[in-house]
């Protein structure tokens, strides 16, 4: 098998750390945003031809205005404890989710959030079901018609 390249997002500790190790061992190379390059050094060491660990710019990595504005109106008053221990994959997602996504469908924001319920219950996804029941509520969704999509 030909060797890929990944790009890894905050390979520091956690999910990112434990993929990288995943990744590097099976010999492909490896792209990894890190804040901290003394926590990694370990994987410099053992991987110096596969592994490139590269801090971001912190002004290349912003959330949009749209995405916040579009957050806030889900989740009023809600800060992701990911935006304090990920904040890379946080400003990825949020702006991909609350941002991107909604800008490329015209869609009310009702209608999208009872789409995405009735499909999260058709994936078994429980958990996230429950999170965007608060957030479908908060746009004007009544708990009769949360009730009608289960």
């Amino acid at each position: 098998m030909a060797q890929r390249t990944w790009l890894v997002t905050s390979v520091n500790s956690g999910f990112g750390r434990e993929l990288a190790g995943q990744i590097l061992k099976q010999g492909d190379r490896l792209v990894g945003t890190v804040r901290d390059t003394r926590k990694v050094a370990d994987l410099v060491e053992r991987y110096p031809q596969t592994f490139q660990a590269e801090i971001p710019k912190e002004e290349t990595m912003s959330i949009t205005e749209m995405a916040t504005r579009n957050h806030e109106k889900w989740f009023p008053g809600h800060t992701s404890t990911l935006k304090v221990s990920d904040p890379e994959f946080i400003e990825l997602f949020d702006n991909f989710a609350f941002d991107e996504v909604i800008a490329h469908a015209n869609l009310h924001d009702r209608t999208r959030l009872m789409t995405i319920l009735a499909a999260l219950i058709a994936v078994q996804a429980f958990s996230e079901f429950k999170v965007l029941v608060g957030a479908a509520l908060n746009l004007g969704v009544t708990p009769v018609e949360v009730k009608e999509i289960v």
